[in-house]
């Protein structure tokens, strides 16, 4: 199968939302900022629907040999780069600053959830798939679309405290709560064609703005508890946040396909996150003696200034890490999934 020639703004799309996660970190590990701040609340409302969004765009597979020995081969793909590497780093991490491993059992992977529900996702599209090519293409899409549903009706009956192990190692909160998003992405990609003249016209464009903005001035302004008006609120604010910032950097792409350096950046940046997103965490500083820093009234741009450049500084230095890695294939292919090249 030929190499999917890869979208500048689909890359740096990714890069930004990397970023988003390791501003989150700064914010909520490095300062200790306990509750939601202004930007935070903005924030949260997108970037982990986006990152999941943008898994499904590009994990979407055009192939019509869905057979039993291409399924098997493309889960142990996703388990070399989604699970091992998780498993070694949540490992690493626990013994480096002093978690008992034990609590695996009680806290599952912790930190590194992302990628162990992203491949419980693939392994649901790709189990869909392979029906699908048995019985009807139609039925991968209605799949899909019903799984999407039932997770997300199953996550508003289940109470946030569940401590059973399998709840924990299998982070099913976060499955239930984003399998839409990745979903949608997988949408989105297979019927392109569709997808780019809702996110290319004018109205949709000003639909997804006033939506989201809309819908967080209204949570913000009316200082909503969770029942069923905030959960129509958010996630509304959720979609049309992703349809936001995905019609943000596509109307960009002229711009990304010119590669300056702003581009080069960011988009190399969307090319590392999983490794960014795995060694990251070794790199956030303590800084909850400043915690009184952010969070304040009137303080948005103060926090976004001095978080930002903290996640720019963190992004660096794990991304030097990961290019020592990479000098090593054997080492890069066991820690960060990399292809495993043999002469």
């Amino acid at each position: 199968m030929a190499a999917t020639r890869r979208i500048p703004h689909i890359d740096a799309l990714r890069g930004f939302t990397m970023l988003l996660v390791v501003f989150h970190h700064v914010i909520y590990l490095s300062f200790g900022v306990e509750t939601y701040t202004l930007v935070g609340s903005i924030f949260v409302k997108f970037r982990m629907p986006m990152f999941f969004f943008i898994s499904g765009f590009i994990g979407y597979k055009a192939v019509e040999r869905w057979t039993a020995a291409f399924y098997l081969q493309n889960l142990k793909k996703k388990a070399v780069v989604q699970l091992v590497p998780a498993s070694i780093f949540f490992v690493i991490f626990s013994v480096a600053f002093g978690y008992p491993l034990s609590d695996f059992l009680v806290y599952g992977y912790r930190w590194y959830w992302f990628t162990i529900v992203l491949f419980e996702m693939f392994v649901i599209y790709f189990t869909l798939s392979l029906i699908g090519r048995r019985t009807s293409g139609k039925v991968t899409d209605w799949g899909l679309l019903i799984v999407a549903v039932l997770l997300f009706v199953l996550k508003s009956q289940c109470e946030d405290d569940v401590q059973s192990a399998a709840w924990q190692i299998l982070a099913l909160d976060r499955l239930m709560l984003f399998f839409q998003f990745f979903a949608l992405g997988i949408f989105a990609r297979k019927y392109h064609a569709q997808f780019t003249r809702i996110v290319d016209n004018d109205l949709w464009r000003a639909a997804f703005i006033v939506a989201f903005w809309g819908c967080v001035l209204l949570i913000q302004a009316c200082d909503l508890e969770q029942g069923k008006l905030w959960l129509l609120l958010t996630h509304t604010a959720r979609y049309a946040g992703v349809l936001m910032v995905f019609t943000l950097f596509r109307s960009a792409g002229p711009f990304f396909e010119r590669g300056g350096i702003v581009a080069r950046t960011m988009t190399f940046i969307g090319r590392r996150t999983l490794d960014i997103y795995l060694l990251h965490y070794f790199f956030l500083p303590d800084l909850s003696s400043w915690s009184h820093l952010i969070g304040q009234p009137h303080g948005a741009l103060i926090e976004l200034t001095v978080g930002l450049t903290i996640a720019a500084l963190v992004t660096a230095c794990s991304l030097l890490i990961s290019r020592l890695i990479r000098c090593s294939a054997p080492l890069a292919h066991l820690l960060l999934g990399t292809p495993h090249l043999t002469k």
